[in-house]
C-alpha cells in the first residue's frame, strides 16, 4: 500500500478452481473504490456492472457478490490495520451493558421471593 516491495508469503493459499475469476473480478473492481481520508468499499454498482458484462445468471451473481463481499471486508480490515484507522464501514461502539431487569425480560427469568 505503501509503494515499498511485497512481503515474501512462503506459503501462498492455493486456489479453489473457479476462484481465479473471483480474485480477478476482485482486483479489477478494487479500481473503483472511493478514495478519500482512506479507502472505501467496492461500490454495489460496479459490481452490478462486471456481473452484468460477465453474462453471471442469478445463482452466479449472487455467489459472486458474497465472495466480493468477503474479500473486500478482509481487504478494508487490512488495510484499516495497516494505516492505523478504522475500517470506514464499522464505527466503534461504545460498549453497552444490560440491566438486570432487561435481562430477565428478555430471558423469561423470573424470581421467586
Amino acid at each position: 500500500m505503501d509503494g515499498g516491495p511485497l512481503p515474501s508469503c512462503s506459503h501462498l493459499p492455493e486456489l479453489l478452481p473457479g476462484a481465479e475469476q473471483f480474485l480477478d473480478a476482485f482486483w479489477h473492481l478494487s479500481a473503483d473504490r472511493q478514495i478519500g481520508m482512506q479507502a472505501g468499499p467496492i461500490p454495489s454498482a460496479s459490481i452490478d456492472r462486471w456481473a452484468d458484462r460477465n453474462g453471471l445468471d442469478p445463482d452466479e451473481y449472487h455467489l459472486f457478490t458474497h465472495c466480493i463481499r468477503a474479500m473486500d471486508a478482509e481487504w478494508l480490515s487490512k488495510a484499516a490495520e495497516l494505516s492505523g484507522k478504522e475500517r470506514p464501514d464499522k464505527p466503534k461502539q461504545p460498549a453497552r451493558k444490560m440491566s438486570t431487569e432487561l435481562f430477565d425480560a428478555i430471558f423469561g427469568v423470573t424470581h421467586d421471593d
